[in-house]
């Protein structure tokens, strides 16, 4: 809590830095969240934070996996479309990614009901903050580290981008997007491969 015995300029420098702090803190949980690395709040003093980043990454994936399997049903080739050994391995990991998160959220449940237990018997063992011990404390290190993992997740994205080859599709197919094939769009239209775009017939 704000010390009143201080004298005012010295309340207005705390309060500014509490400001401060509550931005850093704040702006870097959705980071944190978008880059997976939200595990590594404290789930004392985050425990709603860690829930939602564990409903949102199993929501996304669940999403990811229905569009994934649509747009496998939904591809053509000539000779029949199946699966290739890239696309099996993707669909498998979406699926070994549920199962983690679903033995994250079990791990996570345990917990909160241990912290409840703790503290409903009165042990002294729960270093649990106010909100401005939380923004002292947490603000300038999870600021750090939303920009250190967003900067690798970035570096890893690009790296991936430059190293996996564009997807070769047969004919009358064209590659969008470097690792998507699609047939052209435009009613009978025999191909769209001079134009490079579906909508577009040659």
């Amino acid at each position: 809590m704000i010390d009143y015995n201080v004298s005012m300029t010295d309340q207005d420098l705390l309060r500014s830095q509490l400001k401060t702090q509550g931005y850093l803190l704040y702006s870097s949980i959705p980071v944190l969240n978008f880059t997976g690395f939200y595990r590594l709040l404290s789930v004392k003093n985050f425990s709603p934070h860690v829930g939602y980043g564990l409903a949102f990454d199993l929501l996304q994936t669940l999403v990811l996996i229905f569009l994934q399997g649509v747009n496998n049903s939904t591809v053509s080739q000539s000779k029949g479309f199946t699966n290739t050994p890239l696309q099996s391995t993707a669909m498998l990991v979406n699926l070994a990614v549920v199962l983690d998160l679903i033995f994250e959220m079990i791990m996570y449940g345990f917990e909160l009901c241990q912290l409840h237990n703790l503290t409903r018997e009165r042990i002294d063992v729960i270093v649990k903050y106010s909100e401005e011990q939380r923004r002292i404390v947490y603000g300038a290190k999870y600021a750090k580290l939303a920009i250190l993992t967003l900067s690798v997740f970035l570096v890893a994205l690009i790296t991936t981008l430059i190293m996996v080859e564009p997807l070769s599709c047969p004919d009358p197919q064209l590659t969008i997007y470097r690792h998507i094939c699609t047939t052209c769009l435009v009613p009978k239209c025999e191909s769209c491969t001079a134009s490079n775009d579906p909508n577009y017939c040659d």
